[in-house]
């Protein structure tokens, strides 16, 4: 008997594998985990009826992760935009009838830059009837799925795997902080992410403002549009004690600054699943400051930092004051070991599953 043949996956993680991506490995680490066991992982940018038809019997799984990266793009208008969506999914139902399975996995309920918000609840619609499995993060999550978009496949719980040793520590705390202008002895909040509207930058500054000691510093680093950068330029202003770093995508290097010259990592979400940034965060590891909302308490215990009430108003400033109380060397323990929890070979063994279904 011949052995049997490697599932073979194609990858759609937004663009080519960028290797030794430092600033977002999820899709390396996972696709390493999967090789590990035995899966043939390859990642591609291009779905149209030609690769479709060129693939079958050669590809088994097409695994999507930001599928509306498929028909969206920033100078796009609706019509235009419709008209890709409606392609792509015509793209993905001829890839069922031809017996290719479709994995999503669904890092968000909705992509967090949403134009067309009609539109993109249709293709998740779609998509949530022409998928054979839907991977979500945590229960919550998966709850959400099936509420908003009632979905035919099944729902495997898939946790988001850490990052430690992801990023190298090449610089010091104390080196980190003299570069970015802050004193040794300062207590530092830390951001690291995406500069986006969703994240709740004008929230945390305004809530620094209101809790800052004399000591206290807030440091922060991460990508996004120019629009929004020069809004939070705007508002951060002439402020001494904080310390703003842009970039249109901001290296993992710069990540590596702020978790080292910061005592404690702030992600005040104003919407989230799951966040990539609290992983980073408690791989490193530091203790955060997050909203109780999403997979997010899944993703860290309650004594790696403080979960506030998102809705509840003054929480984030109440939470920024508190953290100031906690014993932080037991915290950072706390971190790692919600990261650590997150072991990479047995999301793999889950989503082996899921492409099995």
């Amino acid at each position: 008997m011949s052995p049997r043949r490697a599932l073979r996956v194609a990858f759609y993680y937004g663009g080519p594998r960028e290797p030794d991506d430092q600033t977002n490995p999820y899709g390396g680490r996972l696709a390493d985990a999967l090789g590990r066991l035995g899966v043939d992982v390859r990642f591609e940018t291009v779905l149209d009826e030609a690769w479709v038809g060129q693939h079958v019997g050669l590809v088994d799984v097409l695994h999507y992760h930001w599928p509306s990266h498929e028909y969206t793009s920033p100078d796009s208008d609706r019509a235009t935009t419709e008209a890709r969506m409606r392609r792509f999914l015509e793209r993905l139902d001829l890839a069922r009838e031809l017996g290719y399975r479709i994995v999503w996995t669904a890092h968000n309920l909705y992509p967090h830059d949403r134009r067309y918000e009609d539109l993109d609840r249709e293709f998740r619609l779609e998509l949530c009837q022409l998928a054979t499995a839907i991977l979500a993060h945590c229960q919550v999550a998966a709850d959400a799925l099936r509420q908003e978009f009632s979905p035919a496949a099944p729902i495997f719980i898939v946790p988001h795997g850490h990052f430690i040793d992801v990023l190298p520590p090449s610089i010091s705390r104390e080196d980190a902080r003299a570069e970015a202008g802050i004193p040794a002895e300062a207590f530092v909040y830390g951001f690291i992410g995406n500069l986006l509207p969703y994240k709740g930058l004008e929230d945390l500054i305004a809530s620094f403002r209101e809790a800052a000691t004399d000591d206290a510093w807030l440091l922060l680093a991460g990508g996004g549009p120019a629009d929004y950068h020069a809004q939070i330029r705007r508002l951060v202003g002439e402020d001494p004690r904080i310390v703003l770093r842009q970039f249109d995508y901001a290296p993992g290097v710069e990540f590596v600054k702020v978790l080292q010259a910061a005592d404690v990592i702030v992600l005040p979400f104003r919407a989230s699943t799951t966040s990539g940034s609290l992983v980073q965060a408690l791989s490193w590891p530091r203790p955060a400051i997050v909203p109780s909302m999403g997979c997010l308490p899944a993703q860290m215990d309650a004594d790696a930092g403080i979960l506030y009430p998102p809705d509840e108003r003054g929480a984030l400033t109440t939470a920024l004051r508190r953290i100031r109380s906690m014993d932080l060397d037991a915290a950072r323990q706390a971190a790692l070991r919600s990261a650590a929890r997150a072991d990479w070979d047995d999301i793999a063994r889950l989503t082996l599953e899921a492409y099995q279904a």
